[in-house]
Order: structure tokens, then sequence, then C-alpha cells
């Protein structure tokens, strides 16, 4: 049920966590607990529950990693936007500030 704790594995994920192919990473393992809760006759029950758990806790991570990619590409943008709207020595923008 642990994740792989080898220096290989590691190195594996934290290469794919660098080239943001993380997302593959987490998806992978939570369909690997899915698979692994479905093998009822081979599972005690605790163990199926506690394989659910490690799958929500991998799409979790997902989302997380997907809210945190929408905020890096859309942060530039905004600095940029904001830095044009501050600098502009024009009064046309002067209506939009404070």
């Amino acid at each position: 049920m642990e994740t792989d704790r080898t220096v290989v594995g590691w190195t594996w994920r934290i290469f794919l966590h660098g080239s943001l192919l993380a997302l593959i990473v987490r998806y992978t393992d939570a369909l690997i607990y899915g698979i692994k809760s479905l093998k009822k006759s081979s599972t005690p029950g605790s163990e199926i529950v506690q394989l659910l758990r490690m799958r929500q806790y991998e799409l979790a991570d997902s989302v997380m990693l997907r809210i945190m990619e929408g905020f890096m590409e859309s942060a530039p943008q905004l600095m940029l936007q904001l830095y044009i709207l501050f600098t502009d020595g024009n009064s046309k923008n002067s209506k939009y500030l404070l």
C-alpha cells in the first residue's frame, strides 16, 4: 500500500514534478489505489477503506496542482497589466485607480 520509497522512485517523481508532469503521477497513483481497492477477495475491509482514502488524497493533490498551475499561468499577465496601468502617464487611466 505504500508508495515507492526507493531512490530511483523519488528521483523519477522529482523529475516529473520539475518537468510539470506531476499530474500524470498523481492520476496514476489514484488509478492504482482504485484498482487495488476493487480486488475485494484478497484484501480485508479496513485495507480497502485505507486504499480509497489514499486515492482521495492523490486526487486532492492533483486538484491543488491544477490550481497552482492556473495561478502560475495567469500571474505574469496580471503583473504586466498592473504595471501598464500604474506606469501609464496619461490621465485617461486615472479613473481606474483609487
